[in-house]
């Protein structure tokens, strides 16, 4: 499938590349777990999956804004290219645009529909240049914009769930070499149509599986990370939380990944993008150290 190497809006153009110019890791905060185990707690006051519904004094029923929200799942390539120089979207009709920089590009592998229907995820290869990128300008990402191309209500949540990985198994030698990048950054922003961002927050996964092994079958896994852990390059995460979000954006950045070759293959696969209030308990604990 063909692939857009560049973004068409100029405001999310600033919002994604901010991170890849000025990235600040933060500590602590994600880790993995099954989406299976993530629950709600149900009461008066706290939001279900549809929401919280609350009798008004007339005698209707209203709905309030639920905690445990759905951004993206399951990608659907398009017919053409959309004006915004994205090739496929979410089912939520979220575009989902792709680009590379600095020593990186292209590596010839994008998910074409029957991997995307069979995995859940869409995935795009990216292969280092001679000169191993090493440099925040040296990046590879992939934009899941919100629901509809819309603004996206966080305000109730606290914790970003996201399915994410790098499926390329680890090698040093051969034609195969690759599967070094084991930081994946999450960045999350409000910017809209030309207009620049007034909220953009990252944070850097350490992924608990590279290439397929005993903990996934591809490289692929869930992870909950707090929205606390991001860290900030312009405006806050209460900016976001009051204005809405735009964008959820996976990067492989080269100096987050260190280990990584000449000429090697990486891939940024994302799934299932959702938001959580969410508190791990005893058993979901335990869980994470599997």
């Amino acid at each position: 499938m063909k692939v857009k190497s560049t973004l068409a809006r100029g405001a999310l153009t600033v919002s994604v590349l901010t991170a890849a110019t000025a990235i600040l890791a933060a500590c602590g905060g994600g880790s993995t777990v099954p989406l299976a185990s993530i629950t709600g707690t149900t009461s008066s006051t706290t939001g279900t999956t549809l929401g919280t519904t609350t009798t008004s004094g007339g005698g209707g029923t209203t709905v309030s804004q639920s905690p445990y929200l759905l951004f993206a799942n399951d990608y659907i390539t398009y017919a053409s290219q959309a004006p915004d120089s994205a090739f496929l979207h979410s089912i939520q009709g979220g575009d989902v645009i792709t680009g590379f920089g600095g020593n990186y590009t292209y590596g010839n592998y994008s998910s074409p529909q029957t991997d995307m229907n069979r995995t859940g995820f869409y995935n795009l290869q990216a292969q280092a240049k001679a000169t191993a990128p090493t440099t925040a300008a040296d990046y590879e990402y992939v934009a899941v914009l919100a629901p509809g191309n819309s603004t996206f209500d966080i305000s109730q949540s606290n914790s970003l769930l996201i399915t994410m990985g790098n499926t390329v198994a680890t090698a040093s030698t051969g034609s195969s070499i690759g599967g070094h990048v084991n930081v994946l950054t999450v960045d999350i922003n409000n910017a809209v149509g030309t207009k620049a961002a007034t909220g953009d927050c990252s944070y850097d996964q350490t992924l608990s599986a590279v290439g397929p092994g005993q903990l996934s079958a591809t490289g692929v896994r869930n992870y909950a990370i707090p929205l606390s852990s991001f860290t900030c390059t312009v405006g806050s995460m209460t900016t976001l939380q009051s204005t809405g979000i735009t964008a959820v954006v996976v990067k492989i950045v080269g100096n987050k990944n260190p280990n990584v070759l000449p000429n090697e293959f990486d891939t940024v696969a994302v799934g299932t993008i959702g938001f959580s209030n969410w508190s791990a308990s005893a058993s979901d604990q335990a869980a994470l150290a599997q």
